[in-house]
């Protein structure tokens, strides 16, 4: 909370940064977000700091140009789409090359620095000091954006990001729910609005990542968690919905102060009846990784599974952290030959099914290779088989 007053101060009044962090923290979606385990929130929290370092940063500053390489190393350990600030940071450094406001030698050291650090702190932590296990591979990506798909994917993905977007300020309001709605679809406007004033003024880092992270988004072949994905741009939101709303001259005889706090109440008002509801809920464990049966799944695997295996898993992330294995996502495309041809090509040796996580397409394959699947473990909601070879005299 106390970052993104920071963060906010940089462009608006205390009360004005104050109010924005308020409304971002204690929305209710955000609220329920929080209380699962996900790497989204620190990585949020990270992003949120190196915006800070970097808007403060000065010409020449030797330690805070290495602090911040530092901490944008950390950012790229919690969440590899740290590279996207990185791809920001550069882009910014260039172009005040362009504008001459620094000199060749001295951006291009600090571009060399910002991009090597972080990557050789990455590589340190995930490869030599923790070998944290793979949670998926490039090519999982590759093969997908050789597919053609991500051009079918796009306006898909566009139009299920904005859905999402607006549906984070439509809380359940009662006999508000009128009013929600409109205030959903006037922050997607407002916030189109601050952005395009921003462009037009100039663009900056916050551009820069903005934009890099909107297309990551957009070619990204799983939109099903599309929520979560859009954490860390929840407060870039917010600044350019309020960028927007200042461009926007109404009531003149009102300060933006007063304007910011009665803004903040309205939408605070509108929160309270999903505010109510989770702290009547609060005693229920939400799904996730948290819930008893996903770590009867993990601890299991983590217990019996070769920390070298492939395991093909919905959520390979979460996987390869908590059972300690290699993991690789469903493959996305549909296509049963590029299908089985991914899972092999990554030497996985075994499926784990879920019930609602895993899709169709792996459901189905599962059903087709159960000659040669052999089930380990099974409880309420996952399945755990293992891939025999062809060939079973082969296999140990």
């Amino acid at each position: 909370g106390l970052l993104l007053v920071l963060f906010y101060r940089q462009y608006f009044s205390w009360i004005a940064a104050l109010g924005m962090a308020v409304i971002f923290l204690y929305n209710p979606q955000m609220i329920i977000f929080k209380r699962e385990v996900m790497s989204d929130i620190p990585f949020t929290a990270l992003l949120v700091l190196n915006f800070i370092l970097y808007l403060k940063l000065k010409s020449g500053n030797l330690k805070q140009i290495l602090l911040l390489a530092v901490v944008m190393g950390f950012m790229l350990i919690v969440r590899p789409a740290g590279i996207v600030f990185v791809a920001a940071v550069v882009m910014d450094i260039l172009l005040d090359v362009i504008r001459r406001k620094s000199g060749l030698k001295y951006s291009i050291v600090t571009a060399a620095v910002f991009i090597l650090l972080p990557v050789l702190l990455y590589f340190i932590i995930n490869s030599l000091v923790f070998k944290i296990p793979s949670g998926g591979s490039i090519r999982d990506y590759l093969l997908f954006y050789y597919s053609g798909d991500f051009i079918r994917i796009i306006p898909e993905n566009l139009a299920h990001h904005i859905e999402v977007f607006r549906y984070l300020y439509v809380p359940q309001a009662g006999i508000l729910n009128g009013f929600s709605l409109l205030l959903g679809s006037v922050m997607v406007a407002t916030t189109l609005l601050g952005f395009v004033k921003r462009m037009l003024k100039g663009p900056e880092v916050i551009e820069w990542f903005f934009i890099f992270y909107v297309l990551m988004l957009l070619i990204f072949p799983n939109n099903d968690s599309a929520f979560r994905l859009m954490v860390p741009l929840g407060f870039l939101f917010l600044f350019y919905a309020v960028v927007g709303l200042k461009s926007v001259q109404l009531l003149h005889g009102i300060s933006t102060g007063k304007k910011a706090v009665a803004i903040g109440i309205l939408i605070m008002l509108l929160f309270m009846p999903g505010l109510i509801s989770i702290a009547r809920s609060g005693y229920k464990t939400l799904e996730g990784p948290q819930q008893k049966s996903s770590i009867e799944a993990f601890d299991y695997i983590s217990k019996n599974i070769a920390h070298e295996s492939v395991v093909v898993f919905a959520k390979p992330r979460a996987l390869a952290l908590y059972g300690g294995c290699c993991s690789m996502a469903d493959p996305f495309t549909k296509d049963p030959t590029l299908f089985h041809r991914q899972i092999m090509d990554a030497k996985a040796s075994y499926l784990l099914i879920h019930t609602w996580l895993t899709g169709e397409p792996m459901k189905r394959y599962s059903r087709v290779m159960q000659p040669r699947l052999t089930k380990l473990w099974e409880n309420k909601e996952s399945v755990l088989y293992r891939i025999n070879p062809v060939n079973p005299s082969t296999h140990r």
